[in-house]
């Protein structure tokens, strides 16, 4: 499954009543078996029933809450993955848990399974990645908001269980390439390359779950030399955008400080005579200067339409950010 194609990803999880079990040696109080469900910050989302995820969750004793009383809390399921069952319409871990007689259950869920390892551990204080390096680790990074102080399956649209509102945790760039509209018919342009300067690759990410999650970029990835995104020889045209090119990145701030300013850098060949004759050209501008950002955040998508032609602007920018989450769109224009 390509975690890539997913925006504002949940997981849709059924739990039935009906599909509740009791094993011989339980009470005569039937206790429910813990499913999951959903909060989805989008009506059209929907987490992949062929894609399952991991959870963790604490237990309090009665009368004790999570906010108060965290510290006292102990695992009661560990990292055990949830899938879905076709047959009965549901999600459940692995191994089948039941809801305690008493005491109440707090869950962290993230996903894909695959992040499950030694980078990646859970504890009273969320979900933690040691490290992730956009430059050699693929694929998104889904973290569900804390289901806390749960006694029981709670119906949402129709479905029962523990609520798992997932938001994506990584930031998302995404380039389309266009001949200006005030070019030449005749003007022709390759895009050769996508370029990141003074961008940090890689970080450690904290506290998932909770609504002040954050990334520490790390200070040994940070990219003083050329950052190549992408090289190569795409034909553009006039009148349409070229099909995007998108990358991961770690949310962090764009603005200059003592030892980086960001940059970004396209390279071209332009030639204004149907071919013939052709320059190399590179067109640089400073995130928070040129693009006027100062930040890639967390759950955000930033596509950069990028408009090539002559004359006095042979190069403009028109940036917009989309649909992880919410965001007002920003639109740019750069001179060359």
């Amino acid at each position: 499954m390509n975690f890539n194609s997913l925006t504002y990803m949940a997981a849709v999880c059924v739990l039935m009543a009906s599909c509740a079990k009791t094993s011989a040696d339980q009470s005569p109080l039937v206790r429910s078996l813990i499913g999951f469900t959903t909060v989805s910050t989008k009506a059209a989302s929907a987490y992949p029933t062929g894609s399952p995820f991991i959870t963790t969750s604490y237990k309090l004793a009665s009368g004790k809450t999570w906010d108060a009383n965290k510290e006292e809390a102990r695992i009661f399921i560990n990292q055990q993955e949830v899938r879905y069952n076709a047959t009965y319409n549901y999600w459940k871990t692995t191994t089948d848990y039941y809801w305690p007689d008493d005491g109440r259950l707090t869950f962290f869920s993230y996903s894909p399974t695959t992040l499950k390892g030694s980078k990646t551990s859970v504890s009273t204080d969320g979900v933690s990645i040691s490290s992730w390096d956009v430059t050699s680790d693929s694929g998104d990074i889904l973290v569900a908001d804390i289901a806390q102080d749960k006694t029981k399956n709670e119906s949402l649209a129709g479905y029962t269980g523990v609520p798992t509102n997932f938001r994506q945790k990584l930031s998302k760039i995404v380039f389309r390439f266009s001949i200006a509209d005030e070019a030449d018919d005749a003007t022709r342009v390759n895009v050769t390359s996508i370029r990141l300067k003074d961008v940090y690759s890689a970080g450690a990410y904290s506290r998932g779950g909770y609504s002040d999650d954050k990334w520490t970029p790390s200070s040994t990835s940070l990219k003083s030399s050329d950052w190549g995104l992408y090289s190569g020889s795409l034909t553009i045209s006039k009148g349409s955008f070229s099909a995007e090119q998108e990358f991961n990145m770690i949310p962090q701030r764009l603005v200059a400080s003592a030892s980086a300013h960001p940059i970004l850098e396209i390279g071209y060949n332009i030639s204004t005579d149907n071919g013939v004759n052709w320059e190399s050209k590179t067109a640089s501008c400073y995130f928070d200067e040129n693009l006027r950002q100062e930040e890639w955040e967390k759950g955000k998508k930033y596509t950069y339409k990028i408009y090539i032609g002559v004359g006095q602007h042979p190069i403009d920018f028109d940036a917009s950010v989309v649909d992880w989450s919410d965001y007002d769109g920003l639109q740019v224009s750069i001179g060359g």
